[in-house]
């Protein structure tokens, strides 16, 4: 039973021409970084000055190159979560000012009992556009922070994986 339950969460993987074996985690993704390493040396090995180097220095210019890929999925990361941030700031404000243009709205609504009744109507019609296109904004920023944010996570995530093995 035990040895089935080995076998069950083994996976077999290829790096560099050899098979590996890697117990636990999720198959799918051992064999994605499994894939990612090989293709690491497989660009590697286009390079003729690589293919000269005994086996401890290539795998260190391997290290050094996963190494650089993390980093720069690192800096893209805090990127992308500094324009999450610059959008979400945006949204905050377009949200603000949403606020005060029905504030206003009201105001003016109240105001239109004593006023001509034409000149009332125009200016709610304009803040009306106004707010829809406020609206429109903040839904197409909403929507670009989520898509940031779900980047980011993803970024972190393939980094921490990365960092992890």
């Amino acid at each position: 039973m035990r040895d089935e339950q080995s076998r069950q969460r083994s996976t077999e993987v290829i790096i560099d021409g050899k098979v590996i074996p890697l117990a636990g985690g999720d198959s799918a993704y051992l064999r994605q970084v499994a894939a990612y390493i090989d293709n690491k040396i497989a660009e590697l090995r286009q390079n003729r000055a690589y293919a000269r180097q005994n086996s401890e220095r290539r795998a260190q210019i391997l290290w050094l190159n996963l190494a650089d890929d993390c980093l720069q999925a690192r800096a893209e990361s805090a990127e992308l979560k500094e324009e999450a941030a610059a959008h979400a700031s945006e949204v905050y404000a377009l949200k603000r000012e949403l606020v005060e243009q029905r504030l206003r709205m009201e105001t003016l609504q109240k105001d239109a009992k004593d006023e001509a009744a034409e000149a009332a109507e125009k200016e709610k019609e304009s803040l009306q556009a106004e707010k829809e296109r406020l609206t429109a904004n903040i839904h197409r920023l909403e929507e670009e922070l989520e898509a940031e944010k779900k980047r980011s996570k993803e970024l972190e995530t393939e980094l921490d994986e990365l960092l992890s093995k």
